[in-house]
């Protein structure tokens, strides 16, 4: 628990939806929390590099919290595939 918090966080489930439009797509990926977090992810290659790291909004209450993936790197380039 952190300081301060008689709850602990948990990560109760793990969302994700694909949007493909022409030339693009998008990751959303919602995450249910037990209590107010802010959330980040951190993509990474199949060799284990970290490739970009996503920050969500602070969930106010315990609930989802939303990050969204373009498919493009830390410096916004484009990423292959897979």
């Amino acid at each position: 628990t952190d300081a301060g918090q008689t709850n602990p966080l948990r990560i109760l489930s793990v969302m994700t939806t694909t949007t493909r439009g022409v030339g693009s797509s998008s990751m959303g990926i919602g995450i249910m929390v037990t209590r107010p977090a802010e959330v980040t992810a951190e993509i990474s290659a199949l060799n284990g590099r970290m490739v970009r790291r996503l920050t969500g909004t602070r969930a106010a209450t315990a609930g989802q919290v939303r990050l969204s993936f373009d498919g493009r790197s830390q410096d916004g380039s484009p990423l292959p595939p897979g």
